[in-house]
């Protein structure tokens, strides 16, 4: 009975965390108020910790990791420096508390792992259909979905994007919709090493249909950097995955990117306006300021910071001043200038070194599994993690996947998986020498 109610706590908590990420937009709809939402997150938090722990307790931590210590630091710069909660804003603030905490509680323990990438890859596979349906069907789109989503003030944008051929989804921007399709794609890209799957012909052949299905999903959403940044990302993990074939490796990724390059070259030639991500390629290369006022966004953000360096003007205080100088809620699009503008450099560091070792952390363990054939290392977890991680760190030159809950749930889950790994590779190599 025990282990019964450590199991139900432990989907629980991944499936309210899952549920949260794929209805953006629609949580008032699902969870009700917004004390219900906060109610739930934190919840989802603490049933992690009973998962993982049991009920709770009071303990005596022995020894506390640095990446533990960092994470400690971040939750104390984002709760007791922040503008939401000074201009009574909480919702944000809960989500990213409650998944930076579930981070410490289940980092440890491997059970959650294999549900939460389940998870992720049929909730973004429905979000992947939906998306395709609705584009066929614009008229339906506009008539049912789009009403959902107005009181997000981004109508306009959704009516240019519907009547310029992109799929938007089931969401309040087609930015979130990218999102789930560039999250979907790892998740949906690990199965192809999933041993599950081993020696079943017909079901690899079917997740190597629905990684490409995803994909052109994705691209049919426009959005140029999830599409840049995906492909480098698989190229990524792929490369660091073959680390046991080094010659095969570059062979294979050099003839990826040849023949990658030809089809977009041809399709360029041949067909620009059939692909709406090279469509907005060429449109935004037209226009006077490509970067869409981001540019001006970041030199703003790094004079914020200038002046206030030390201590920055606190968690989501560049949105807030924005909207008092120019009335718009935009962030920086850029996160490590951001987090300098909000966090200033006493506790900016500590998020730059926690992605920095995070990252890290899961590509070594997975080259040294690969490498050393090491047995009871799920390379699958650390392949989404090795993916989702790049990703982060690539989207944070240009968009806010640290504030926007669609992304960091499934690279914080990406950051535990590969956590635990590496410890799990550091006690078997070091057993074995």
């Amino acid at each position: 009975m025990k282990l019964e109610y450590k199991k139900i706590c432990r989907y629980l908590s991944v499936l309210v965390y899952v549920v949260y990420l794929y209805t953006s937009g629609l949580a008032s709809y699902i969870f009700g108020t917004w004390q219900n939402i906060i109610a739930v997150l934190l919840g989802a938090a603490v049933l992690g910790y009973i998962a993982n722990t049991g009920f709770p307790k009071i303990r005596i931590v022995k020894a506390i990791k640095p990446v533990d210590l960092l994470v400690v630091i971040m939750l104390i710069a984002l709760i007791f420096n922040n503008a939401d909660i000074k201009n009574g804003s909480y919702i944000n603030t809960v989500a990213t508390v409650s998944i930076f905490l579930f981070y410490l509680v289940s980092k440890n323990d491997n059970r959650w792992m294999e549900i939460t990438t389940n998870l992720l890859f049929y909730g973004g596979l429905f979000h992947a259909v939906a998306s395709f349906i609705l584009y066929l069907l614009p008229n339906v789109y506009m008539t049912y979905v789009m009403p959902l989503f107005v009181s997000f003030g981004y109508e306009s944008t959704l009516l240019y994007c519907v009547r310029n051929g992109y799929a938007v989804g089931l969401t309040p921007h087609y930015s979130t919709n990218a999102m789930y399709m560039s999250v979907a794609l790892g998740a949906a890209f690990i199965r192809l090493t999933d041993r599950r799957f081993k020696g079943k012909p017909i079901m690899n052949k079917i997740n190597i249909a629905l990684t490409a299905f995803i994909l052109f999903v994705l691209i049919l959403t426009g959005k140029r950097a999830h599409c840049v940044f995906a492909l480098v990302c698989l190229f990524a993990a792929y490369y660091v995955y073959n680390s046991d074939k080094p010659k095969n490796r570059l062979m294979k990724t050099l003839a990826l990117i040849a023949i990658g390059g030809i089809a977009l070259v041809l399709i360029v030639e041949i067909a620009p306006d059939a692909v709406p991500v090279i469509r907005r390629f060429i449109y935004m290369s037209q226009l006077e300021d490509s970067s869409l006022g981001r540019n001006a966004r970041m030199l703003l953000a790094l004079n914020l910071f200038l002046r206030n360096a030390l201590t920055g003007i606190g968690w989501n205080g560049f949105t807030y001043y924005y909207n008092a100088t120019f009335g718009d809620w935009l962030n920086v699009h850029n996160v490590y200038l951001q987090l300098l503008c909000e966090e200033g450099l006493l506790f900016s560091l500590a998020f730059f070194a926690f992605f920095i070792v995070s990252f890290l952390h899961a590509w070594s363990a997975l080259k040294k599994s690969r490498v050393q054939k090491l047995d009871g290392i799920n390379e699958s977890f650390l392949l989404y993690s090795v993916y989702i991680q790049a990703f982060f760190l690539l989207y944070s030159l240009t968009g806010n996947p640290l504030y926007d809950a669609p992304f960091l749930f499934p690279y914080i889950f990406g950051c535990a998986f590969g956590e635990y790994y590496y410890r799990k590779v550091k006690e078997i190599t070091a057993y074995e020498s």
